[in-house]
């Protein structure tokens, strides 16, 4: 039993000792586990790219830092010195409120002390007070509060400066105030200062001095907190006059200081003078009502400036140094002359975040920058301002950089009422300059200078001649829009020298002549958009007395109210056209788009549903040449649906189409010499001429494609036609026999043709539009149509002539049929015939690396397309997407113009007449693109896949380890209570 009893005892250890050895292993399994989570906690073990960058560089920070105080308060070597007045027995012969008395005060302290004047007035006897050691002096009560209620007052008694502190000696005044110092022909009314100066919550009012109330000599020190400047006078600087020295104004207020000459509150002169969290208000002087800084640095920060003057130069500020402000406000301030606001001469001045608003000069409103100086305004608003010339800002010798700015409702009798730049290169960049107004300009006058303006916006200014700019020199407006503008000539630009437009948009400008551009110079208008403009006079959009004119990839829309040139009026110069839209213009007489009398050519641009009473395109009285153009929709209630010619006009390779006249000439009137050749005319309709009518002296009308092969010339042309008269015919050709399941090489060409039907082959068929063709390859149950461009002359193509009965060619108006020949062979043979034709045709046919079909389209069943093996057939523009041209529902090329041009077009357009061809070289950008970002879409995957992999794989280790020492307890447990159920049966 005792055995029994220990072995029992025995296993129970065992028992024990294999639970606690499986705890520790647990703790092992955890701590193993810690570890590989450890591993990916740890922040330097996570790629680079997953990484979170902190870049202090990244977060907005003030644009400006204010410096800190300089002079501290002084601490005696001796605090028993600290001692009220009273405490202090003085001679008994002064009395304790004048000067004397505190002079004496100040004598019997030692260096460093504190002195505490009494609630009195000290009177001053005609001596200053001289401070020759370092301390502070304290007026009654003082507590360093913002709205304190001085009690000490020092009056100078109109006698004498008040202080005057000694070379390298520190003075701290606080809560005094500092009345009637007067020194008239010396400096300083109140305080002289050689040394290091502190004013803290006091009042310094009505001193007069030669040089201020307060005189801070070279190479002094001066601060000044919290602190009211009020009615002192000067000669230099009303308030201050700082020669050479570092000044600090912070939290201060400056009212009604004067000064005869230079800076009505402060004269800054070399030194350098930081201000902020001021007000300076009714102060006056002859050159910067408030400042005058002379060749100093100045700097002035969250400041208030208003109702200040000069009689001459700066509201409020005159510089002469180095300037710069920031979220200030400059208000109400007049100036006789120059710079209703700020003034800067020869120096660069910083307007940063400010409001300049309602200012007066006879030049420069808000401010005025002069003599080579450089003005920049960031972030800024200049607002109703007013002068004769530049209301907002006049930089009439200076260099101009505004960013980022408004210039609003700002007006200049004369020239300028935003913004009036001349002498030196301006640039205005991302501005707002509305509802300005001047008589030359009024929102910008660019003088002869260069000149850019981008990413901004020009509304609603107004003027004589030029709404919002005018030019005279060279100006280049890029990304910009110009809106609402009005004046009686160029409502949104007068431009007499050199303008560049370039992708900007002109709406809703109004003139007596030139809504948008009235022009004595020269210009360039690219990928820009006019639409809207009205005119009660002439020229729509554009007047160009004389110059050169570029204008591309533009669209004018829309334009209203023109007597003549319902967008453009030319007199003289060079007009030349390129891929541009002229659409849903209008015209009280001549010309819904142009009005010719100038040296014009026109290429790749379209004219579309345009109105007019003649002319309802051009109205040409100059030398035009128009080449790979449209003209289609437009209307005259006179003559000349498209142009009416009484200049000299030659005219190829474009499309006159569905144009009508209710007189003469449904597409063309024509007075005198006219070429026409290569052209597409069809479709136009008048009651006498429906293509053309012939009123001149020369006319030569030479291979053009009227619709048809034989076109009704009687109605289409009002002059009887000679020998010489040719026109262009369809040929449609095969050059194998047409014969049923089999695949035949069909050809579409053009050839001449002339009054005796004799046919031959065109000389320059380049010259000729793309025209869409179609052929079609009819049987008995189905049609199915193959459609061809027409280019230089001719189209081809394999088709399988299936079951057909005949082929037919169709090219407008005319048809032209082919039989097929029926093949009684059986299906089988026919596969292998047709199979072996393919090959042969193939590489024998010529015309087949000129294949130009679309598409082809089953008229029947669409079961057609599927089985027809032709569906694979290319595009046969494929060698020309360079073209990108447009095509009306009977295939008529409008022009060879970027796609790009027609996404501003009004929804309102017929779509049969504007379906533009897709643009290849777009999709292949687009595809690039995007396979640079699946690319990168992927490597992200991969990466991300590798490192969940990489995971997976330590989850699985750590599973493994896990499990793998869990068995050696659970195999030592099970092995206990085996050994102890054996030896409870043996029992």
């Amino acid at each position: 039993m005792g055995g029994e009893i220990i072995n029992n005892e025995k296993l129970k250890l065992i028992l024990i000792l294999t639970l606690i050895f499986s705890i520790l292993i647990m703790n092992t399994v955890n701590a193993s586990d810690n570890g590989i989570i450890a591993e990916y906690a740890d922040i330097s073990t996570i790629p680079n790219d997953e990484k979170v960058s902190i870049n202090e560089n990244d977060y907005d920070t003030n644009y400006y830092e204010l410096p800190d105080k300089k002079l501290d308060h002084l601490e005696s070597n001796d605090n028993q010195n600290h001692l009220e007045m009273n405490d202090k027995k003085l001679n008994d012969g002064n009395s304790n409120n004048d000067f004397n008395y505190i002079q004496e005060l100040i004598n019997s302290h030692k260096d460093g002390d504190s002195i505490f004047l009494e609630d009195k007035t000290y009177i001053g006897n005609g001596s200053p007070i001289i401070i020759n050691k370092n301390l502070n002096i304290y007026g009654y009560g003082y507590k360093n509060l913002s709205d304190l209620d001085i009690k000490t007052i020092l009056d100078g008694n109109s006698k004498s400066n008040i202080f005057i502190i000694n070379k390298g000696i520190q003075l701290n005044l606080y809560g005094l105030s500092l009345i009637n110092g007067n020194t008239s022909y010396e400096d300083g009314g109140a305080i002289y200062n050689n040394g290091l100066l502190s004013i803290d919550s006091c009042s310094i009012s009505n001193n007069n001095a030669g040089g201020g109330a307060v005189y801070s000599s070279e190479g002094s020190e001066i601060e000044i907190y919290n602190s009211l400047f009020e009615n002192n006078s000067g000669l230099l600087g009303g308030a201050l006059d700082l020669e050479n020295a570092n000044a600090i104004i912070s939290k201060s207020t400056f009212k009604g200081n004067r000064c005869n000459g230079d800076g009505g509150a402060i004269y800054n002169n070399i030194g350098k003078l930081t201000i902020s969290n001021s007000t300076f208000s009714f102060n006056k002087g002859a050159r910067g009502g408030v400042i005058y800084n002379n060749h100093g640095t100045l700097s002035i920060y969250d400041c208030e400036m208003f109702l200040n003057s000069a009689s001459q130069l700066g509201g409020t500020v005159k510089n002469w140094g180095s300037c710069e402000i920031y979220n200030s406000t400059i208000k109400n301030n007049t100036a006789d002359m120059y710079g209703g606001g700020l003034y800067t001469f020869e120096f660069k001045m910083t307007v940063n975040d400010c409001l300049i608003e309602n200012n007066y000069a006879d030049e420069g409103g808000g401010l005025f920058a002069d003599a080579d100086s450089r003005l920049i305004v960031i972030n800024s608003t200049i607002i109703n301002n007013n002068a004769k010339i530049g209301g907002g800002i006049d930089a009439k010798q200076a260099y101009l950089t505004v960013n980022n700015s408004s210039i609003i409702n700002n007006n200049a009798k004369s020239n300028g009422g935003g913004i009036y730049a001349d002498k030196h290169p301006a640039e205005i960049h991302n501005t707002n300059i509305k509802d300005n107004n001047g008589n030359s300009g009024g929102g910008v006058f660019i003088g002869d200078i260069s000149a850019k303006i981008s990413d901004s916006t020009l509304n609603g200014n107004s003027g004589e001649t030029g709404g919002a700019i005018f030019n005279k020199g060279k100006l280049i407006i890029e990304k910009s829009t110009l809106n609402s503008n009005e004046a009686n000539y160029g409502g949104a630009i007068y431009n007499q020298k050199n303008l560049t437009v370039n992708k900007s948009s002109f709406d809703s400008n109004k003139a007596y002549e030139a809504a948008g551009i009235y022009n004595l110079g020269d210009f360039l208008i690219e990928s820009s958009n006019f639409t809207k403009q009205s005119v009660s006079h002439k020229a729509g959009v554009i007047l160009s007395v004389n110059g050169n004119i570029k204008i591309k990839d533009s669209i004018f829309k829309q334009t209203s109210g023109a007597d003549e040139g319902g967008v453009i009026f030319t007199r003289e110069g060079n007009i030349f056209i390129d891929s541009s839209l002229f659409l849903l213009n209008n015209a009280l007489s001549y010309g819904a788009a142009i009005d010719n009398s100038a040296i014009m050519t026109i290429q790749n641009s379209l004219f579309s549903r345009n109105k007019a009473f003649g002319a309802g395109a051009i109205d040409n009285g100059g030398d035009l040449t128009v080449t790979n153009s449209t003209f289609t929709n437009n209307k005259v209630t006179n003559n000349g649906g498209a142009i009416d010619n009484n200049g000299k006009l030659y005219m190829s390779g474009s499309v006159l189409v569905n144009n009508t006249a209710q007189n003469y000439g449904g597409a063309i009137i024509s007075r005198k010499d006219t070429n026409i050749e290569y052209c597409q005319i069809l479709d136009n309709s008048a009651p006498e001429g429906d293509g053309l009518y012939d009123s001149g002296d020369y006319l030569l009308i030479s291979n053009n494609w009227w619709g048809e092969n034989n076109p009704n010339f009687d109605e289409l042309l009002n002059f009887n036609i000679d020998e010489d008269f040719k026109w262009i015919e369809m040929n449609f050709t095969n050059s194998t026999p047409l014969m049923q399941k089999k695949v035949s090489n069909l050809t579409i060409s053009l050839n001449g043709k002339d009054k005796n039907n004799n046919s031959f082959k065109l000389e320059n068929p380049d010259k000729l539009p793309i025209l869409k063709s179609s052929i079609q390859v009819v049987s008995e149950d189905s049609k199915i149509k193959y459609n061809l461009n027409i280019v230089n002359g001719s189209a081809s193509t394999s088709t399988d002539m299936k079951l057909a009965k005949t082929v037919n060619a169709i090219l407008d108006n005319e048809i032209v049929s082919l039989d097929v020949l029926e093949n009684n062979e059986s299906d089988d043979d026919s596969e292998d015939s047709d199979d072996s034709n393919d090959s042969n045709d193939e590489s024998d046919n010529p015309n087949n690396s000129n294949d130009n079909s679309d598409n082809v389209t089953d008229d029947s069943d669409d079961s057609n397309k599927s089985n027809n093996p032709n569906n694979h057939q290319s595009n046969g523009n494929k060698n020309n997407d360079n073209n990108k041209n447009y095509y009306n529902k009977n295939g008529l090329r409008y022009s060879k113009m970027k796609n790009s041009l027609l996404n501003s077009i009004d929804s309102n357009l017929d779509n049969d007449y504007l379906n533009l061809k897709e643009n290849n070289e777009n999709n292949d950008d687009s595809n690039s693109n995007n396979k640079d970002m699946n690319y990168s879409d992927k490597k992200t995957d991969l990466n991300n896949e590798s490192s969940n992999k990489e995971i997976d794989e330590n989850e699985t280790k750590l599973f493994d380890i896990n499990y793998s020492l869990l068995i050696i307890p659970i195999a030592l447990i099970l092995l206990v209570l085996f050994a102890f159920r054996r030896k409870n049966k043996d029992d």
